[in-house]
Order: C-alpha cells, then structure tokens, then sequence
C-alpha cells in the first residue's frame, strides 16, 4: 500500500529515520552526539515519533522537522538520523508508518520500549548510541 507521502506503508530496513532535536539538553554540544533524553517516548506512550527520510533533501528535512516541532510548539534546533535496522536490531524495537492525515506525511513510530524505568532509559540510551552526528540548524 502506498501512503499519502507517496511512501510504502511497510518501513525498509534500510531507511533512515530522523529524530527531531527540540532542545539543547537533547544532545552534547561538544561531541554533536544525540543523549537517550531525545529517544524516551512521551509519558505513558510506549513509542516514539520518528520521521522516514530517505527520499528527501537535507533541505528538505529541515522544512519537515521546522513542520514537525512547530506542530508542537517548539522550535528546530537539528535532527539526528538511525538506519532502520540498527532501530530494529536494539532490543525488540520494531518501526512502523503512520500518516493518519495530510499533516503527518513521512511519519513513523519506533515501537517496544520497555515499561521498567530503568530498562526505559538503557533503550534510549542504546538508541542514542546507535545515532548518527546531530545535524544542527542555523538560527
């Protein structure tokens, strides 16, 4: 099935997904390495927004992270990007599309996180190891 972003429904192992960074505190300036802080699921949610784009610019994935955090009152301040797989390959993590409407084309969820706090926080931890540089924006 293809998606409205003109997407397939099914996540390739080989997509990159992008993790839209929303503040400072989400990564280590000195190193550009993304923090576990920016990989926890919002409270009492058991998956993570990620966004797919694989086919899209690095332009292009700016104007969709502005999109993105704009949407949820904040501002863009960079983005970090994992390989499906490596998402996939972490615990029992799966990845799965989800674009519910016009507004949320490329949209994903890494799915699986633990319930312990603990276990929570090696996860991020273990995802944040498994990004790439953090892409930050000019101000």
């Amino acid at each position: 099935m293809i998606l409205p972003s003109g997407l397939p429904s099914e996540v390739a192992d080989g997509e990159p997904l992008a993790r839209f960074i929303r503040q400072k505190s989400q990564y280590k300036p000195s190193t550009l390495q993304a923090r576990g802080v920016l990989f926890m699921p919002p409270r009492e949610a058991n998956m993570l927004s990620v966004s797919r784009v694989g086919t899209l610019s690095e332009p292009a994935v700016e104007e969709l992270g502005r999109h993105v955090v704009e949407q949820a009152g904040s501002t863009l301040k960079g983005w970090c990007i994992l390989e499906t797989q490596r998402v996939r390959s972490i615990r029992k993590f799966g990845v799965v599309s989800d674009e519910p409407d016009d507004r949320h084309h490329y949209h994903a969820h890494i799915t699986g996180f633990p319930v312990d706090k603990s276990e929570l926080m090696e996860a991020a931890d273990d995802l944040a190891e498994a990004a790439g540089p953090v892409r930050l924006v000019a101000v």
